[in-house]
């Protein structure tokens, strides 16, 4: 290992690498679904989406690692549960927009 290269940095990085990618994937597939249902659907899924919102990050993350096992890959799913909220707001917005936009008067 480098000097001055330490284990937790190490793993930082790997999750940092390893999310690039997920979290708006998750937040895109999830938006897209709410905004072209709509409906209940749409409602359900905002006010999940309001709820995470709410709450802080740094109490929701500590919950959440109270609740799962200690490694690598539960850090890998609580910062993909904390991060597509964003996301799928945005594009709920989007795909809500162009179905709007794409209805004759």
């Amino acid at each position: 290992m480098p000097l001055g290269h330490d284990q937790i940095q190490s793993a930082v990085a790997f999750v940092t690498d390893r999310l690039g990618g997920l979290r708006p994937t998750v937040g895109v597939v999830v938006g897209i679904i709410s905004g072209y249902l709509r409906g209940p659907v749409d409602s359900v899924i905002m006010r999940i989406v309001d709820m995470q919102l709410g709450i802080p990050p740094i109490m929701f993350l500590v919950l959440l690692a109270m609740a799962l096992a200690p490694g690598l890959m539960n850090i890998i799913i609580l910062l993909v549960i904390w991060s597509w909220a964003n996301y799928a707001r945005i594009i709920r917005g989007e795909v809500s927009f162009a179905i709007g936009m794409s209805e004759p008067e």
